[in-house]
């Protein structure tokens, strides 16, 4: 399906073949773990240059819901970035923990229709606590690029102090 390139934790730059199938297992995956549905309308805030962005494409595509891009001046703006969650009636959105952070230290006030991703880098446990008190439901999302997007998830429940990568994906293996 396409070369992902990253240098990993190895610093060396390589470049990861992903095949069709391990797409289609991903986004079948994300569609049925997180129970979306033509009736999402997502917020893609990723680059098209991680590999986030593949999920944030191919699911709204795959089950016909809307898809919101935020430009470059609107990722740049939190409040304009926050706009968009009410104009748009967001229900899905994955970011990493900064992000999701700066959205709240602009005074994001979530939305209880939203289902969370936070992938990417660890998330605090204070951030977790805060995010999930303000969202439908959020996950902790973990994945190398080798594994396709994501490999991992976690529900992250308020006044839960455990935050882990969790379990694997479907068609996913983890050791």
């Amino acid at each position: 399906a396409y070369i992902a390139y990253t240098s990993g934790s190895t610093g060396k730059s390589k470049g990861i073949v992903v095949s069709q199938g391990a797409v289609e297992n991903i986004v079948k995956s994300m569609i049925s773990t997180f129970k979306l549905s033509s009736k999402d309308k997502f917020l893609m805030v990723t680059a098209l240059t991680f590999d986030v962005s593949i999920s944030d494409l191919l699911i709204p595509l795959t089950i016909g819901a809307t898809l919101t891009v935020a430009t470059q001046e609107q990722k740049r703006n939190p409040k304009k970035l926050i706009s968009i969650f009410d104009k748009q009636k967001i229900t899905f959105m994955q970011a990493t923990p900064c992000i999701w952070q700066y959205l709240l230290n602009a005074g994001w006030v979530g939305g209880k229709q939203i289902t969370a991703l936070t992938g990417g880098e660890a998330v605090s446990n204070n951030l977790a606590m805060s995010l999930a008190s303000k969202v439908k439901c959020l996950w902790n999302v973990y994945g190398p690029a080798e594994a396709t997007v994501w490999a991992t998830y976690s529900r992250i429940i308020k006044d839960n102090s455990e935050i882990t990568v969790g379990k694997p994906f479907n068609g996913v293996q983890i050791f």
